[in-house]
């Protein structure tokens, strides 16, 4: 009996491994059909609801963004074209019909009248406004600014107002004096509030209480007359003899220095399809003005 103890014993434990390796491998297979079924409905539904709602508001930012992009990039580039009309305008020293214009024609789309090819030609030009921005204005009387050879603005302050479609709104404003701007910015004057006086005040109207006593005028003394003093008569002098005086040496007048004229500025050559009466120029060497007023 004490050789088969140990025999025993060590049937036993190798029982109780075995029953440990299977139970482990019956935990195995349950998680390996675990993973094999995959997620539940309600797991997957939870899931594409998250991925929508991030979607929604990345497009919704996408698009507000493009939108203020848009409006940005629209207000630059007629900033630009405002400030190639006016130096535009000043090279050519324009006049008349030939001045520097920008006119706002609808309400996606501008007109600009300036020298594109630096020839002196005046060339019109429209330019479209992005897909989602848009003018703001009277139809009857569109934002118009045209500019002489001085700078100056011939209709005074001009606002072109553009508004996106997210009502996004921008200012692009060019002054009488030639000064192009974004959203000018002006400052706040304070509010001064002014209290009306009521009509029922009586201002001859006495407070009741201790009132002040009148001080009497006084009496003035009357001045004595002083007595007048008699006068003594006076004795008569001789009158003198008076020595003749000798005339004076006229003194020599001094000559004028003649004050020298100016000199006038000559004025420029006139270039190609520039008249002398109309661009305020003259022919080069050699041309005269023909009977249509061109250089020739």
């Amino acid at each position: 009996m004490k050789e088969l103890e140990p025999t025993m014993m060590i049937s036993s434990v190798s029982n109780e491994l075995q029953i440990i390796r299977m139970s482990n491998q019956k935990s195995t297979s349950q998680r390996h059909r675990k993973s094999i079924a995959g997620f539940s409905l309600i797991e997957v539904v939870i899931v594409i609801l998250i991925l929508a709602i991030i979607t929604t508001f990345s497009l919704l930012g996408l698009g507000g963004a493009r939108s203020s992009f848009q409006l940005n990039n629209a207000g630059d580039t007629l900033k630009v074209y405002l400030e190639k009309a006016i130096s535009d305008s000043k090279r050519r020293h324009a006049e008349g019909s030939a001045r520097a214009k920008i006119q706002v024609t609808s309400p996606t789309s501008y007109q600009v009248s300036i020298d594109f090819g630096g020839f002196g030609n005046l060339e019109t030009r429209k330019i479209s406004l992005p897909a989602q921005v848009s003018f703001v204005y009277d139809p009857a009387s569109p934002p118009t600014a045209t500019v002489d050879w001085r700078g100056n603005v011939a209709e005074g302050n001009v606002v072109f107002n553009l508004r996106s479609d997210q009502n996004e709104t921008m200012e692009v404003e060019i002054t009488g004096i030639g000064d192009a701007s974004i959203n000018p910015e002006f400052p706040t004057l304070p509010t001064v509030s002014v209290t009306p006086t009521s009509s029922d005040v009586n201002p001859s109207a006495v407070l009741a209480g201790n009132s002040a006593t009148p001080t009497p005028t006084p009496t003035p003394t009357p001045t004595p007359t002083p007595t007048p003093t008699p006068t003594p008569t006076a004795n008569p002098s001789p009158t003198p003899t008076a020595n003749p005086s000798p005339s004076p040496t006229p003194s020599p007048s001094s000559t004028a220095t003649p004050t020298p004229s100016p000199t006038p500025t000559p004025l420029p050559y006139c270039r190609k399809n520039q008249k002398p009466a109309v661009h305020n120029c003259q022919c080069p060497i050699g041309k005269t003005v023909d009977n249509n007023g061109n250089c020739k």
